[in-house]
């Protein structure tokens, strides 16, 4: 169980979920599939998200005075530098995703810094909502658009559908996270800060977010294909109701291990659909 929590502690599970999102792209836009794609989408979110828990460990021990880790810090540091020398290995071999990777980076720092900012900013809506929106397009921009761009400029049809439903269900999967970030804002503070985002508020947007997504795959099925299409509304489902679940406090492990293995169980269950 410690390994466990290691791995999910040092985002090295998320990576696989990303990679595994990848893998799905290339299924749904029926490409070849390319280790060299998956393998720099792993790589790139390890270093992206041991960034994220540095700038964590350091906002977190600004902010309650007390010391860093360092033990832990220093294994983040070695996650990411070692995760962005292989990044930037294959960058120089394959100047094709210099700029897919840049602007993911620039996304990621703009991210980090908004993490890092006044503590009363965090809880302001549209700082809430921009910060979701942002995070949800990285993960869309790099776990499509990297294997789109294997078609090597030719066209597609499906890819701006599988665009905005990865982004919708990222999204969807950020609102769960925000939730779980609310209710630790509210143990803290004892109580809800008041321009926080509440509770009925992130189960509107929520519901609007899965009606957009549902009804975007039936209109458009036909584009993505029967069984994608069928196990993309099975998946969103899950997630609506993974979110009415977030609305309670829970552990741990099911926001780092059941909800972000959403992004496998899509990936498997459209791999078993194409059979």
């Amino acid at each position: 169980m410690r390994n466990f929590r290691y791995i999910l502690s040092h985002s090295i599970f998320v990576a696989i979920c990303a990679a595994a999102l990848a893998f799905q792209s290339f299924q749904v836009l029926q490409l070849p599939i390319s280790v060299l794609v998956i393998g720099l989408i792993f790589f790139a979110t390890l270093a992206a998200y041991n960034f994220y828990w540095m700038l964590s460990k350091y906002y977190f021990c600004r902010r309650y005075k007390t010391p860093i880790a360092l033990r832990d810090f220093v294994s983040y540091f070695i996650f990411f530098a070692a995760s962005s020398i292989i990044v930037l290995d294959c960058i120089w071999q394959h100047p094709v995703f210099f700029l897919p990777v840049f602007w993911a980076s620039i996304s990621t720092i703009t991210y980090g810094v908004l993490f890092s900012l006044d503590h009363r900013l965090q809880t302001n809506p549209v700082l809430i909502i921009f910060k979701t929106i942002l995070l949800a397009l990285t993960w869309t921009y790099i776990t499509v658009y990297l294997p789109f761009i294997m078609l090597h400029n030719e066209i597609s049809v499906a890819w701006p559908h599988l665009f905005l439903q990865r982004f919708l269900f990222m999204w969807m999967l950020c609102i769960i996270f925000e939730s779980k970030d609310h209710i630790t804002r509210r143990v803290e503070e004892r109580k809800i800060p008041a321009l926080t985002l509440s509770p009925r508020t992130l189960l509107i947007w929520m519901t609007v977010l899965f009606l957009v997504y549902s009804i975007h795959l039936l209109v458009f099925k036909d584009y993505l294909g029967l069984g994608s299409a069928i196990v993309l509304l099975g998946v969103g489902s899950i997630t609506y109701l993974l979110f009415l679940l977030s609305l309670k406090p829970r552990t741990y492990y099911f926001y780092y291990f059941l909800v972000d293995g959403l992004m496998i169980f899509s990936s498997i269950s459209t791999y078993i659909a194409s059979i």
